[in-house]
Parts: C-alpha cells; structure tokens; sequence
C-alpha cells in the first residue's frame, strides 16, 4: 500500500496531455501510395523523380513552382531542371508538391497494371541548360 502513490488530478492531465502530444510526434515515415510516396508529418527536403532507367533528385531548396493542366500533367519549375509528370488523376501529387510533402513519384512499368487511383505514365527531366540550347535552335 505504501508503494503506491495518489496521483493529484493536475498530475493525471500534465501525463495525458503528454501521452497526447507524444502519440501526435509520432512519425510513420513516408507513405506509399503506389505511384507516389509523401510525408503525412513534417516536410520532405526533396522529390525524387522516378523514371524507367533514372532517378532525379530535386532539393525543395530550389523548387520555383508548378503548373497543373489535367491535359498535360504537371510542370515542375526547379533552379537547374524543368520537369513534366504526365498521367492520370495527378491532383493528389499536385497539392502534396506544393506543400512539401512529396517525397518520390514514379512512372508506372512496363505492362504495369493501372491499379491505382493516381497512374503515372511518363516523367520528363530537362536540365535549364537543354531548355536554352532547344530555344536557341527554334529561332
């Protein structure tokens, strides 16, 4: 009987409010979402852009913006890449870009079933500089 302490109502809530809080910290790292991964906590410090044969590493340091066109996809406004992700119901990836939270997005494989509610069908990465040299070609 000794050994046990009553405990003040004050010190019930400051271990609840604690409990609260810590299970609220918890972060479940990045989560699949089949052609996309994000980060429900926190902000990711860069989106890595998954194609076929390359991976892209676009720090947010440098992200300038995006565009959105149902049409055409998503471009990727970055410092030293543009960048163009073509597919399917994209609005999901849209919105977790321009919060940070976008960790990898990939193209879909070859033969790979369209599955998901987000489908990927291409990525396209041009350096700033391979924009400039095809712009002074067009004049």
């Amino acid at each position: 009987m000794d050994d046990m302490k009553i405990k003040s109502r004050a010190e019930i809530k400051e271990e609840r409010q604690l409990s609260d809080i810590q299970e609220k910290h918890v972060d479940p790292g990045p989560i699949e979402m089949g052609m996309y991964t994000y980060l429900e906590l926190g902000t990711s410090i860069c989106l890595v852009l998954k194609t076929d044969t390359t991976m892209f590493t676009l720090p947010y340091t440098y992200f300038q913006g995006a565009e959105y066109d149902p049409q055409k996809g998503i471009k990727i406004y970055h410092a030293c890449f543009e960048a163009v992700i073509k597919g399917r119901n994209l609005m999901p990836v849209y919105n977790l870009l321009n919060q940070y939270n976008l960790v990898t997005v990939r193209k879909a494989a070859y033969g790979e079933p369209d599955s998901y509610d987000t489908h990927v069908d291409a990525i396209l990465v041009k350096t700033t500089e391979e924009i400039r040299q095809e712009q002074r070609e067009a004049r």
